[in-house]
């Protein structure tokens, strides 16, 4: 039910980015001309923030993207997630060439650090109480179909992705005061961890290289 929610939320996002983006052409058709030529080239960095569900930066992180040419870029960046601080790194392959915008396929790795001491209240086998954990570091590799947008008359973008994360390893945690965990809660704290449906949105800036 939680993914099919995820799912719709989604469609609705891209169908709301791409009205804008329509939109927006309508009222300014040379907008594209500055987008892509402005100065001649499109911009060399970008920088930005992100969000969602297995989100390679966190719940809301900061994301650096170098495009390499029309086709390639290189990214990177690290946030805040359910399972402590989150980095990643990723290659991605854009299907059109419109400085950046339109389709995109993704790949990388992630790497949550877990966290030391987490102090919770959780169902052990002798019944509700407060322990402390480990939570060990998680590294992941996924994958993500993007879809870009053209923001306002300059160089920025909003985006829309979904994809999937593979763990290298099941998600690993250590009682270290308390009773042992009950299966379920066990579980569940797994399922914090990063892995699964892949939902996200952002936001990015572009810069250019200023010309003398």
């Amino acid at each position: 039910m939680k993914t099919i929610k995820l799912l719709s939320l989604l469609l609705l996002l891209c169908a709301g980015f791409n009205a804008f983006a329509q939109n927006d052409d309508e009222d300014d058709a040379p907008r594209k001309v500055r987008v892509n030529r402005r100065n001649g080239v499109c911009p060399v960095l970008y920088l930005g923030l992100s969000t969602g569900l297995n989100n390679e930066s966190g719940i809301m992180g900061f994301n650096i993207d170098l495009p390499l040419n029309k086709k390639l870029s290189l990214g990177a960046g690290f946030g805040e997630g359910t399972w402590g601080a989150k980095a990643y790194s990723e290659v991605r392959y854009y299907i059109t060439e419109r400085c950046h915008r339109g389709w995109a396929l993704g790949a990388g790795i992630t790497y949550a650090s877990g966290s030391n001491n987490f102090k919770q209240t959780l169902e052990t086998i002798n019944g509700k109480e407060k322990v402390t954990l480990n939570l060990h570091p998680q590294d992941n590799v996924f994958f993500a179909l993007y879809r870009f947008w053209s923001l306002g008359r300059e160089y920025n973008r909003i985006y829309a992705n979904i994809g999937y994360s593979v763990p290298f390893h099941d998600a690993r945690y250590k009682v270290i005061y308390g009773d042992p965990l009950t299966q379920s809660t066990s579980d569940g704290l797994r399922s914090l961890s990063p892995g699964g449906l892949v939902v996200g949105a952002g936001i990015s800036f572009g810069i250019h290289e200023k010309r003398r």
